[in-house]
């Protein structure tokens, strides 16, 4: 990530904006982020991740929260994305907005690399765009879900962000389900 990416990551987590995390009273609980190609649902490195509590239960549920995202997503439209964190499925890296909000104590986080599977780059076809926003709705939707229903026990809640606003964090807009 580059350095001005990184510095608008810190500060949207930090000063506020209510657009990549799902949050109650300034404790956040989830952090989503999407780019382009590879149809993948990137959880977060997992290494060197030394003084954090319960990672071997935390990294079980990751992955099956994603699991559950990837099948909402294929319900959509048949589209298959891989569930992983970037070393097992696609390449070494670190330093992601994923990784760095888990340090920060954010316990889900995960990125959305959204359609084609590479062969188009970031030039998705127009007829692609709205099949992309419904698959990233559903699976968003699904990640979402499933944090408040841990956090609040069915409870009802106060958040510090919308369904709405979370779901504009992986660029979904004007999606009719």
């Amino acid at each position: 990530m580059s350095k001005s990416k990184t510095s608008r990551k810190k500060d949207s987590v930090f000063l506020g904006e209510k657009l990549t995390r799902f949050s109650v009273s300034n404790h956040h609980l989830l952090a989503i982020g999407g780019i382009a190609f590879k149809d993948t649902l990137l959880s977060m490195y997992f290494y060197g991740l030394k003084g954090l509590s319960d990672e071997g239960c935390f990294l079980v549920r990751q992955m099956e929260v994603g699991q559950g995202a990837a099948e909402a997503i294929r319900k959509v439209h048949g589209k298959i994305y891989r569930v992983g964190s970037s070393p097992d499925i696609l390449y070494p890296n670190s330093g992601s907005s994923r990784d760095w909000a888990r340090i920060q104590g954010i316990p889900m986080t995960y990125t959305f690399e959204l359609r084609d599977n590479g062969t188009l780059g970031f030039l998705l076809p127009e007829d692609q765009i709205q099949p992309t926003c419904e698959e990233a709705y559903s699976g968003a939707l699904h990640i979402i879900t499933y944090t408040h229903d841990k956090t609040f026990n069915g409870a009802i809640a106060v958040t510090g962000a919308t369904l709405w606003s979370m779901l504009l964090a992986v660029g979904v807009t004007r999606v009719t389900m």
